[in-house]
């Protein structure tokens, strides 16, 4: 199966940033995410020691960012169970995710995600 796509979450936008691999990453590949993942990127503590500061416009210029609709949002939450712990991100990276027809991974070390 080829891969076309692969969506990314808050925290491997950020991790890319402070390994300085994000132009490598999104040069190579189709790499795609959703705005809640950039919002996150955009806000934290940032005085808080090893804060990644990402320049969210650059991340919208540079890779699409799908917006989801709160109907997906409904049906992700009525397909899968116990999506308590999911963080916002990841759910709205799945709302979108599973609604795709084509090839796709998701990245994301969340464990709900991952179950």
């Amino acid at each position: 199966m080829e891969i076309r796509r692969i969506f990314i979450d808050s925290n491997a936008i950020i991790e890319a940033h402070r390994t300085r691999c994000w132009n490598v990453i999104t040069g190579h590949h189709r790499i795609e995410t959703v705005g809640k993942c950039v919002e996150e990127c955009g806000t934290g503590e940032q005085d808080r020691d090893g804060y990644v500061k990402i320049d969210v416009e650059a991340l919208r210029e540079r890779i699409p960012i799908r917006e989801v609709q709160i109907g997906e949002i409904i049906a992700l939450e009525l397909r899968l169970e116990n999506l308590a712990g999911l963080d916002p991100g990841e759910k709205h990276l799945l709302a979108f995710a599973v609604t795709q027809q084509d090839a796709w991974w998701v990245c994301s070390p969340d464990n709900v995600c991952i179950r």
